[in-house]
């Protein structure tokens, strides 16, 4: 039963994962919908059996590696832009759970403990955790906010500019600052973790502006009738 009950809540959070990922960069879901539910059943399974080994510590940097892997050749990018679009997205739904998070065990609301799919506390953590980037990908669509630097039918090689470079750099350390957040929070070292939950904000800040930098270097491209590679 816990098997089940795992599945089926971690299922549910990696499929939003996967909308926010694409609202973000602009992406259809439409016709995509078989790889996404496919990557989150994989990914909800490979993290049941992460934890069930013990690993529970790594499981965060060994998630983030299979996700680029399985979102690039899933959906058929770049391995730069399946990067990218996979940390963005994968570090954009993390955040949000990390600060809801640290709101609900400093408010007294639950207890840190209590935070897994199998206590009711979790579960509607869980339920708030889905529709707080479900709400945020529709207004997304709605307004048409969203990056342009990934774009989804670009099958030309990539090329390595010094932004490109820069861009794949920032994504690779932000995995590893998302990793020493949740060891220091599985070893109740709140210190650590609220210095690296800070880190890795800032890594999500500077992916995001470099994504912006680069979609107004295209829009000035455009207007001038010259391209910019990458």
């Amino acid at each position: 039963m816990q098997f089940l009950t795992f599945i089926i809540y971690s299922s549910i959070e990696w499929i939003t994962m996967i909308v926010i990922m694409f609202a973000l960069f602009r992406f259809r879901l439409r016709g995509r919908l078989p790889e996404a539910i496919y990557i989150s059943l994989l990914m909800s399974f490979f993290s049941y059996v992460v934890r069930g080994e013990g690993w529970a510590e790594y499981a965060p940097f060994l998630q983030i590696c299979l996700y680029v892997i399985v979102v690039s050749l899933l959906f058929r990018l770049q391995w730069l832009h399946g990067t990218v679009m996979a940390i963005v997205g994968y570090q954009t739904y993390t955040i949000w759970q990390i600060l809801l998070g640290l709101l609900v065990v400093y408010g007294r609301i639950f207890e840190a403990s209590e935070l897994t799919y199998f206590h009711p506390g979790g579960k509607i953590m869980a339920g708030i955790s889905i529709a707080g980037p479900l709400a945020a990908s529709i207004l997304l669509r709605y307004k048409g906010w969203g990056f342009t630097f990934v774009q989804p039918k670009s099958k030309r090689k990539t090329d390595w500019t010094l932004h490109n470079t820069i861009f794949f750099a920032v994504s690779v350390l932000g995995c590893f600052i998302f990793g020493a957040v949740w060891y220091f929070f599985d070893y109740r070292q709140m210190e650590f973790f609220l210095l690296f939950s800070a880190l890795h904000l800032l890594m999500l800040i500077g992916l995001i502006y470099l994504s912006v930098k680069k979609d107004k270097e295209k829009e000035s491209a455009a207007k001038s009738g010259e391209t910019v590679s990458g």
